[in-house]
């Protein structure tokens, strides 16, 4: 398993089987299951702003860098990209999505009949998801912590596994008083997610998160 940054992966480009297509803006996850639904895409030749909601089925290799910029491969032409549905916005909160409009998914987009058949498996992907509420992975990075017996800091990164797509810890940024930089958060310690106070209550007491695992950013993020 190869966990990375949320923060490493924004503004990477898309690869698109004929061509760089745009670069990864957000990600969108269920609050529930933790794992990105979607990606959104910043599309080339697309009005500024606009965001098309890329399914993570779609996803064939996330490429990290070193001899070869990063990139992100996808199974679907610059055109199948262009063609996918919105991100939509909650006006309230810019934490929580929808993708589209209901009446413009299933019609647009890669798995409509004028952009030819996808796998079974991967239509259902889309079917299953298509009208579900969705976090910002990009919002939800700027969101205030707190224990169960206070604040404690705010939330700095994500960290997910590039394979699964399943978001494995939140990077907590303590309050400045705190001696440690930034700590690990299992997700599996969030108790709910806040879109519209714009905060995560964790499960834990503020001493369980003073021992919890230090993030360091420079070393890889390997278990």
């Amino acid at each position: 398993m190869m966990l990375r940054r949320f923060s490493e992966l924004r503004g990477t480009v898309i690869q698109a089987k004929d061509g760089d297509a745009g670069f990864v803006d957000d990600l969108y996850f269920n609050a529930d299951s933790w794992v990105v639904r979607h990606i959104g895409v910043a599309v080339a030749e697309a009005p500024f702003g606009r965001l098309a909601a890329l399914p993570s089925a779609f996803v064939l290799r996330v490429r990290p860098g070193g001899l070869l910029p990063r990139a992100v491969r996808i199974d679907l032409t610059r055109q199948q990209l262009q063609d996918l549905p919105d991100v939509a916005r909650d006006p309230l909160t810019a934490g929580r999505v929808r993708l589209g409009a209901p009446e413009d998914l299933g019609r647009r987009g890669p798995f409509s009949p004028q952009s030819g058949a996808l796998a079974s498996s991967q239509a259902a992907a889309v079917e299953e998801i298509r009208e579900q509420e969705l976090l910002s992975g990009a919002a939800v990075s700027r969101y205030r912590t707190t224990a169960q017996d206070g604040g404690v800091g705010r939330v700095k990164d994500l960290v997910y596994d590039d394979r699964t797509w399943r978001i494995c810890y939140l990077v907590v940024a303590p309050r400045k008083w705190w001696p440690r930089k930034g700590v690990l958060i299992d997700v599996r310690d969030v108790g709910a997610v806040d879109a519209a106070g714009r905060r995560v209550r964790l499960k834990l007491i503020r001493d369980e998160i003073r021992r919890a695992r230090e993030y360091d950013p420079h070393m890889p993020l390997l278990w």
